[in-house]
């Protein structure tokens, strides 16, 4: 591909001039321009009753006969067994691991006699394993009757003829009630709470059911119901922050928002395993905020938008000083600011503060030529100057390989647009769909 090689500063803010502030009718014209930036969303008043299961938890009435009971149950579930570290020499014959065998009774290190007479030439560390979880049942046996720095004598076992010597212990653990009682506690409230709150969401069901509106429910269940005065799409109140505790969000929401006033709506299911009910009491549409209402914002926009002409300015005279005749580098250097070389690159690349649109703008620029324009953070100016254009190669190994690549790139995509014709003309006159983990696995087999 053609590349281009070019060279940029970054024009000093402290050049830059800043706006003044709008006069009123200046402020009318651009709000007039931009009012539909100022739209407010639509909010929605609505009554809550929610079935916590983290509420129910609390509420939980444990005794201690359950405990113990429900300890004695699961007490292997917190207990962990004896395991083990070893190393262990492989052999091909049980004559090289004898041999093996009296070379470390005689003081021999494990690894020289690894290397010596192992299948492997090497101690291969196996480990942490427990007794039962290791597949050959003989070196499990031999493995945990020593002690930590023995090995055992050579074992013809299932998969193996082998030497081991363990070189980590860790004693089994057997958890006591008091060890364990919170996370007993825990699931024994999770038990109690998950029991009533199908029980409860079947009482609540039956009042909704009766035409009971949610403060009613809420009375007749011994709870609170939460009213929330307004709540946008994004569960935004008035102020444009989070509606603090907002239960089942954003599900709730959701439907919130494709229900009625007076709609017979749904339980929302909570993130806790819990549910949530509720009723639409008022509804305020979207609507454009009037000028008095967003008057520091709409001042804020009409400066940036203000300010950014006056950089472009700013910019376009300095460039209109190179085109004039004064040397890059001369200007750069009566701003103090530090020319940044880019080496050769292509179209749509991002290099350093210049964003891919910007690079494909140099494109069009002659050698020598001047450009200016935001940098990839659209907050500072850049001048570039373009160097020098590098035309594409058209023949050597890089542009075989590129064109070869192109080949490629061409004839896959002609043959998904084939096969997805194919596909969409047999789905319409067959009536049949498509299996496409299937048909991915057919493909990659051709």
């Amino acid at each position: 591909e053609d590349k281009v090689e070019a060279e940029y500063f970054v024009v000093p803010n402290k050049g830059i001039k800043n706006a003044v502030k709008p006069t009123e009718a200046q402020l009318k014209d651009y709000y007039a321009l931009t009012k539909s930036a100022y739209r407010a969303p639509e909010y929605r008043k609505v009554a809550l009753f929610q079935l916590s299961l983290e509420d129910l938890k609390k509420q939980a009435v444990l005794t201690e006969d359950d405990v113990k009971k429900t300890f004695e149950v699961r007490k292997k579930r917190f207990n962990s067994p004896e395991n083990r570290s070893y190393n262990q020499i492989v052999f091909d014959n049980m004559e090289k691991a004898l041999e093996a065998h009296k070379a470390l009774k005689a003081g021999k290190k494990f690894e020289d006699v690894a290397k010596e007479f192992g299948k492997n030439k090497k101690a291969d560390a196996v480990g942490p394993v427990t007794k039962k979880s290791m597949a050959d049942p003989k070196l499990a046996t031999s493995i945990f009757d020593i002690k930590d720095g023995e090995f055992t004598a050579p074992i013809e076992g299932t998969f193996a003829i082998t030497i081991a010597k363990v070189t980590k212990t860790v004693a089994a653990v057997e958890k006591t009630l008091k060890d364990v009682r919170p996370q007993i506690e825990g699931y024994l409230r999770e038990v109690a709470a998950r029991k009533k709150v199908r029980q409860l969401f079947d009482k609540v069901e039956d009042l909704r059911a009766s035409g009971m509106n949610i403060a009613d429910v809420a009375k007749e269940m011994g709870g609170k119901s939460i009213l929330i005065d307004a709540v946008s799409p994004k569960s935004q109140g008035l102020d444009g922050k989070a509606v603090k505790d907002l239960p089942a969000a954003p599900k709730l929401i959701q439907s919130v928002f494709v229900s009625a006033i007076g709609d017979d709506t749904v339980s929302v299911r909570h993130g806790d395993g819990g549910y949530v009910w509720f009723d639409v009491l008022e509804i305020t549409p979207t609507r454009i905020k009037p000028l008095d209402e967003v008057k520091d914002a709409v001042t804020e926009a009409w400066l940036a938008r203000e300010n950014k002409k006056l950089a472009n300015e700013y910019a376009a005279s300095l460039e209109k000083e190179i085109q004039d005749g004064k040397s890059f580098a001369d200007v750069a250097k009566g701003l103090k600011a530090k020319i940044v070389p880019v080496k050769p690159v292509g179209r749509g690349a991002v290099v350093e503060d210049i964003p891919a649109f910007f690079t494909n703008r140099l494109f069009s620029v002659k050698n020598g030529g001047i450009a200016s324009g935001l940098d990839a953070s659209n907050k500072n100016w850049l001048i570039v100057r373009v160097k020098k254009h590098i035309p594409a190669k058209t023949s050597g190994p890089a542009y075989d390989a590129y064109a070869i690549k192109l080949e490629n790139e061409l004839q896959e995509e002609m043959t998904n647009d084939l096969v997805t014709q194919y596909l969409e003309g047999a789905k319409a006159h067959f009536g049949v769909s498509e299996n496409q983990q299937v048909f991915n696995q057919l493909k990659d087999a051709l």
